[in-house]
C-alpha cells in the first residue's frame, strides 16, 4: 500500500471466512487512506493449507494465460476498425494495415464424443495482410528460461468451403506486434477442418532472440510475448489452445545450434540473418505435414455459428430451480451461434443460487448476477440488459425451453431490414402467438400441450414445415422470448420498472414505445419456443398481477387503442392459416 508521501508498505493477512466461498464468491479491498494498492495474491482454501507461488519460477507449469480461452470479460464477438483489439482475456488482435473487415469470437467446439473445446475463431471474406494473435508469456517463465514446449492447437472452419487457412510464422518477441527482435519458432502451416497440434521448441536462442539477457537481474528482464502470425486470402482459423510447458528431460538430439552453450552467443546467432530461418523452416505438426495440407479427418459433431452477429441472452431467474435449469441446459444445448448468457440470480434462495453458479463452471460465456435483494422481474431484467454489450439482445423467462435453430430464425428477421426493433417466436402459451390454440375452452388464454407422442423438437420441426414464412408485422409481442436491436432498447430506456415493477405489462409498454420511436415488431412464424409460464407465481397470483399490469398499461397510455391493437393479433391470416393447418395436418396424424 502506498501512503501519501509515496512510501509502498507490503502487509500480509490471513482471514477465516464464516462460510465457504463458492463460484460466485466476490472479494472486495478497501483501502480509503491509501493513494494507491496493489495486490500481490489472493489464495482461499480450507484451513491450515499451504499457499503455493504462481509467481514462482519452480512452480510454473504453463507459462501462457488463458491458453485455454475460458476467460472473455470483454464480450465475445470483436470487430475494430484500427490496428489492435484484445479479446479474449490477455489475448491482443492486431493488423498492421487495420482490423476492418477482420471478425474474432469466441468458438464452441463440440467432438462427437462429447468433449468441448473452446477458441478463438478469426474470419476475413477478403484479404487483409498478417493478422496476429499475441498474448505475454508469465514472467516466471521467462525468468525460469531453459528449453520449453509450445503446443498450439489449430484449425479452420469445416463449413468454410475456401481452401486452406495459413498460419504464417510463431514468433517470440519483446513486442506483442511481432517486432524487430524476435525469434520466429516455426512458418508455414496449413489448417484442415479438424484440429492440428503444432508442437515448436523454445530454448535459449529464441529467448535471448526475444531480448532476454541472462546477465541482467530478474526484474530487468523485458516482457516476452508469443505472437501468432495467420496469412491467408481469406481468413478462417480457429485456435483452440496454446500451452507452454518446460521440458521435463533435455532431447536426446537437438538441432545444430544446441552446442553452444553461451546464453548470449545463442542470442546473437538466433538474430544472424538466414540461420534462424535454416533452423526453423519446418514444423513439426502432429498428423500433418507442414508443407501440404492432409485428407481432413471426420469435422466435429458441431460448431458455434459464428457468422451472425453477437447476441446477449438474458435470462431473470427467481427460484425454480427445476424449470430454470432445464431452460439453461437447452440453451447451452441447442443454439449453436456466439452468445453471451447473462442470468440475473433476483435473491433467490441458497440452493438456487449455488445451482446457477455450478451450472456457469466451465462455460467462459456465462456470467451469473447475484442481486443482493430480490428486486423484482422488471428491474432484474434491466439490470441483465444494462450489462451486455452485444447490438442483439433476447429477454427469456426462464421458464421456457428454446428448440434448435431458435436464435438464427430470430436473427434471420431481424437482420433484413433495420427497422426491425424487435423478433419474437410462437410458443405453446404466448397469448397471440400461441399454436395451435389461442384461447382454451373457458375463454382463458390457452397453455397447449404437445400432442401425442410427439418430442419437442419434432413438433418445433412440424411449425416450421407448415409455417408460411411470413413473419408478419404486429403492434405487440409476447415478452416470454423477445429478441431486441439493442438501439432500439436504448432509444427508449429500456422497460419501466418504476410503472411495472413485478413485470405484467412491462413488454407491451415496452412495444409501444419501440414503435413510437419508428421500429417495427415482427412475429418468427416459423420458431417456436415452449413454455411452462411463470414458475415464479402461482396461477391465482399471476392472475391478480396480470389484471394491475393491464391497468397499469391502459392508465400511461390513454393516446393508443389498445383494443385495436389486439384486433390486429387476432387477424393475422399467417397466423390463422398455420393454426388451421396444424390442426387439420399435424395433430390428426398425431392422434
Amino acid at each position: 500500500i502506498m501512503d501519501g508521501e509515496g512510501q509502498w508498505a507490503r502487509y500480509r493477512r490471513t482471514l477465516e471466512l464464516e462460510r465457504s466461498a463458492g463460484p460466485g464468491a466476490h472479494v472486495a479491498l478497501l483501502a480509503p487512506e491509501a493513494d494507491a494498492v496493489e495486490l500481490a495474491y489472493l489464495d482461499i482454501g480450507p484451513p491450515g493449507f499451504q499457499r503455493s507461488r504462481s509467481d514462482d519460477p519452480e512452480t510454473v507449469r504453463q507459462g501462457l494465460a488463458n491458453g485455454d480461452f475460458q476467460r472473455w470479460s470483454r464480450g465475445l464477438t470483436f470487430q475494430s476498425t484500427g490496428v489492435s483489439i484484445e479479446t479474449a482475456d490477455g489475448w491482443l488482435l492486431s493488423a498492421p494495415k487495420g482490423l476492418k473487415g477482420v471478425r474474432a469470437a469466441l468458438v464452441q467446439i463440440e467432438a462427437a464424443d462429447g468433449a468441448v473445446d473452446y477458441g478463438i475463431g478469426l474470419k476475413a471474406d477478403a484479404p487483409t495482410g498478417p493478422v496476429t494473435l499475441s498474448t505475454q508469456v508469465h514472467p516466471a517463465a521467462v525468468r525460469r528460461g531453459g528449453d520449453w514446449t509450445l503446443e498450439l492447437t489449430v484449425q479452420r472452419h469445416p463449413g468454410s468451403g475456401r481452401g486452406v487457412a495459413r498460419l504464417g510464422r510463431v514468433l517470440l518477441s519483446d513486442d506483442p506486434l511481432g517486432g524487430p527482435r524476435a525469434a520466429v519458432l516455426g512458418r508455414d502451416v496449413l489448417l484442415a477442418p479438424d484440429a492440428r497440434r503444432v508442437r515448436l521448441s523454445v530454448d535459449a536462442g529464441a529467448w535471448g532472440a526475444a531480448g532476454v539477457d541472462g546477465r541482467r537481474a530478474i526484474d530487468e528482464q523485458p516482457a516476452v510475448f508469443l505472437v501468432i502470425e495467420f496469412q491467408d486470402r481469406a481468413l478462417d482459423a480457429v485456435l483452440t489452445g496454446a500451452v507452454l510447458t518446460q521440458d521435463a528431460e533435455p532431447e536426446a538430439e537437438r538441432d545444430a545450434f544446441a552446442s553452444f552453450e553461451d546464453f548470449n552467443l545463442m542470442s546473437q546467432l538466433a538474430r544472424t540473418a538466414g540461420l534462424e530461418g535454416w533452423a526453423r523452416e519446418t514444423v513439426s505438426v502432429e498428423g500433418v505435414s507442414a508443407l501440404a495440407e492432409a485428407e481432413p479427418a471426420a469435422p466435429p459433431a458441431r460448431w458455434s455459428n459464428w457468422a451472425y452477429p453477437a447476441v446477449d441472452i438474458v435470462v431473470p431467474v427467481y427460484n425454480a430451480e427445476v424449470h430454470t435449469l432445464g431452460c439453461l441446459k437447452a440453451l447451452v444445448e441447442v443454439t449453436d451461434i456466439p452468445y453471451r448468457l447473462i442470468v440475473v440470480d433476483d435473491g433467490s434462495a441458497p440452493s438456487t443460487r449455488r445451482a446457477l453458479d455450478d451450472f456457469a463452471i466451465g462455460r467462459p460465456w456465462i456470467e451469473v448476477i447475484h442481486n443482493a435483494t430480490n428486486l423484482g422481474y422488471t428491474r432484474a431484467a434491466n439490470v441483465g440488459l444494462k450489462a451486455g454489450r452485444a447490438p442483439w439482445v433476447v429477454l427469456l423467462n426462464s421458464d421456457t425451453v428454446v428448440t434448435p435453430g431458435w436464435l438464427v430464425g430470430l436473427l434471420d428477421i431481424g437482420l433484413s431490414d433495420s427497422a426491425i426493433g424487435m423478433v419474437g417466436p410462437l410458443s405453446n402459451a404466448a397469448t397471440w402467438q400461441s399454436v395451435p390454440a389461442v384461447r382454451d375452452a373457458h375463454g382463458q388464454w390457452a397453455v397447449n400441450r404437445i400432442p401425442g407422442d410427439l418430442t419437442l423438437e419434432a413438433w418445433s420441426e412440424a411449425i416450421r414445415r407448415s409455417s408460411q414464412r411470413a413473419h408478419p408485422s404486429v403492434p405487440l409481442l409476447n415478452g416470454f422470448c423477445t429478441l431486441m436491436r439493442r438501439a432500439a432498447l436504448q432509444a427508449v430506456n429500456f422497460l419501466d420498472e418504476e410503472t411495472f415493477p413485478v413485470g405484467y405489462g412491462e413488454e407491451v409498454d415496452l412495444c409501444i414505445r419501440v414503435g413510437k420511436a419508428g421500429y417495427r415488431m415482427h412475429v418468427a412464424d416459423d420458431v417456436f419456443v415452449f413454455h411452462h409460464k411463470s414458475s415464479s407465481f402461482g396461477k391465482e397470483r399471476r392472475a391478480v398481477l396480470s389484471k394491475q399490469g393491464g391497468a397499469a398499461v391502459r392508465k400511461k397510455h390513454r393516446d393508443v387503442n389498445l383494443a385495436g391493437l389486439e384486433e390486429q393479433l387476432a387477424t393475422l391470416v399467417p397466423l390463422l392459416q398455420l393454426r388451421q393447418d396444424l390442426k387439420t395436418k399435424v395433430l390428426e396424424d398425431a392422434q
